[in-house]
């Protein structure tokens, strides 16, 4: 949470929730972390895959598309810091995807 508190993210009132079929209908699209995260939607919500895409899926940066963001969780804070900007480099082109579908 050190690293969220240092870009100015607060995530304290944020929670986990497990996906349901209302939730995958509520939905426009799903972005996962990880190919085993897009699997586990497909295997469970086969009507979802169509919306659903790894979140680094649409970086420019060619050796970081499609690869899984690792899970830092329990990690030192350089695993942190080593997803933290994985994310940075691949949020604007997925926020792109997004702009166009507006």
């Amino acid at each position: 949470m050190d690293i969220l508190n240092d870009e100015g993210i607060d995530l304290s009132k944020n929670t986990s929730q497990t996906l349901s079929s209302k939730l995958i209908d509520d939905v426009s699209y799903i972005f996962a972390m990880s190919s085993s995260h897009i699997m586990a939607v497909e295997n469970m919500f086969p009507e979802a895959i169509e919306k659903t895409f790894l979140v680094t899926e649409f970086c420019d940066n060619q050796s970081i598309r499609n690869t899984d963001v690792p899970d830092p969780y329990g990690g030192s804070r350089k695993e942190y810091e080593h997803t933290k900007e994985l994310l940075n480099v691949s949020l604007p082109g997925l926020l792109k995807f997004l702009e166009t579908k507006i």
